[in-house]
């Protein structure tokens, strides 16, 4: 039987708050594969990947171009309240899960 697949994107620059927080009560609660995508935030990406570079089940990306492939792999995508990501993730049928809403949403 195939792991099951968490998906979450943090927003092009990785606004997301609180995620490390999520990350943990994810992992703690769930044996799923976790795939974080930061974007293009580099020191949230560093931080992340110094935290949960131990933990085989936690994939932390950067700036990543084929996101359709990894929304395909999911079984459960959470993320900001964005457009795109929306579109995507219902034009794909992806279930998600909506973090709060960033400034400007």
């Amino acid at each position: 039987m195939q792991l099951q697949e968490f998906l979450i994107s943090a927003g092009v620059f990785g606004v997301v708050k609180n995620l490390r927080i999520l990350i943990e009560e994810l992992y703690s609660h769930s044996n799923f594969n976790i795939i974080v995508v930061c974007g293009q935030n580099q020191e949230f990406y560093d931080l992340l990947n110094i935290k949960f570079k131990a933990i085989s089940l936690i994939s932390i990306l950067g700036y990543v171009k084929d996101r359709a492939y990894l929304m395909r792999k999911a079984n459960l995508m959470i993320t900001k309240a964005g457009g795109i990501s929306l579109s995507e993730a219902l034009a794909m049928q992806v279930p998600f899960v909506l973090t709060p809403a960033v400034l400007g949403q």
